[in-house]
């Protein structure tokens, strides 16, 4: 999701890919969280990272990201590839 979080736009978008792939919506950090000072973009990867791990623990990945969760879905990417992890899409809108 973007900075505002997952909104109707993005709900209405994993509904209409349902039958094509399937979307989990990364969380990102809670209020405690972010009070705490971890808002850096590699902060919102390792938690984006403990959720893929959570729902997808092997296999390959597709991200897709939009306005602040682009930049987040590329340092995933980053992440995932140097950890050995086969990532077959990255968009970034």
């Amino acid at each position: 999701p973007g900075s505002v979080g997952y909104g109707p736009s993005l709900a209405a978008f994993a509904a209409s890919m349902g039958r094509t792939a399937r979307v989990v919506p990364v969380r990102y950090p809670a209020l405690a969280t972010i009070l705490q000072g971890k808002t850096s973009v590699g902060d919102m990867a390792e938690a984006a990272l403990d959720q893929i791990r959570r729902v997808q623990p092997e296999g390959n990945v597709r991200l897709l990201g939009h306005s602040l969760g682009g930049v987040v879905a590329f340092e995933v990417a980053s992440r995932l590839l140097a950890a050995g992890r086969n990532v077959k899409f990255l968009g970034i809108l």
